[in-house]
């Protein structure tokens, strides 16, 4: 159980949106398959977004400035964004980081003043107390910075440039235990990603995977089981609903009742 003074770092992934009523990676997926002509595509339904994307711009179908029309067509389309899970994780007050690999506006339309922002292309020197929120793929409002191929991915873990922001945010990793919500591990790239940022962590906090009953298929995935034991991450089991009640139950003993579950060999 942690000190009432200690908070956490949230990490939200790409089934957040769902949460919120916003579009997901995949109905991305869906829109960019339904104007492609798809015999010509060799098409592998465990592709992430990203990689979908660079096999379209490999074989020419798109360039990367039709994809981020397409995309910014969607946002513009479902953009009624249910506001209640960010209100709540706002006014909870346990946690001192957000780390988002979702590509939507809607922190910063609507929470602004509560948090300083660090993108790959641009770090917060905020001193201030308010929460860092950080966009690890940017966003489709700034399409020059937008990172959506394998290869801007691999472009923004290799140059020199964008290792201050990597390291300000392994930082966060280093100060305080992170909680893993609405991630999705059956995406490669997601994984990737994630264990470029935690493999150069010099002083790893606890990482904590919250997930429901999908976990049970998860843990029949040995690269999935390996990934969890590899970082000795802790599984949290229970409904989206009741994400926060159980997180201050975990950490701070607000509630009473709960799942926690180890490691899997």
């Amino acid at each position: 159980m942690l000190d009432n003074n200690m908070k956490l770092n949230l990490f939200i992934g790409g089934n957040f949106n769902e949460l919120i009523s916003l579009p997901t990676n995949k109905l991305i997926i869906r829109n960019l398959l339904s104007v492609t002509d798809r015999d010509v595509i060799v098409l592998d339904n465990n592709l992430s977004l990203p990689e979908l994307v660079q096999r379209l711009m490999d074989k020419v179908l798109y360039d990367k400035k039709e994809i981020v029309e397409i995309i910014s067509n969607i946002f513009s389309m479902e953009n009624k964004a249910d506001l209640t899970f960010y209100r709540n994780i706002f006014d909870s007050n346990i946690f001192s980081s957000i780390i988002s690999t979702n590509y939507d506006y809607t922190v910063e339309e609507n929470f602004l003043n509560l948090i300083k922002i660090s993108t790959p292309f641009n770090v917060s020197h905020d001193e201030s107390g308010r929460i860092s929120f950080y966009k690890i793929y940017g966003d489709y409002k700034d399409r020059d910075k937008f990172i959506i191929s394998t290869q801007d991915i691999k472009r923004i873990k290799m140059l020199a440039f964008y290792n201050e922001f990597w390291e300000k945010l392994r930082g966060e990793f280093n100060k305080r235990p992170t909680i893993l919500f609405s991630v999705n591990f059956e995406d490669k790239v997601f994984l990737d990603i994630l264990d470029f940022i935690i493999v150069k962590t010099d002083r790893l906090q606890p990482i904590y995977l919250y997930a429901g009953d999908e976990i049970e298929k998860l843990l029949a995935d040995k690269n999935i089981i390996s990934f969890i034991n590899k970082y000795s991450i802790e599984i949290i089991k229970g409904e989206n609903k009741e994400f926060l009640s159980n997180i201050k139950e975990k950490f701070y003993g607000e509630r009473k009742s709960g799942d926690v579950q180890q490691n899997y060999a």
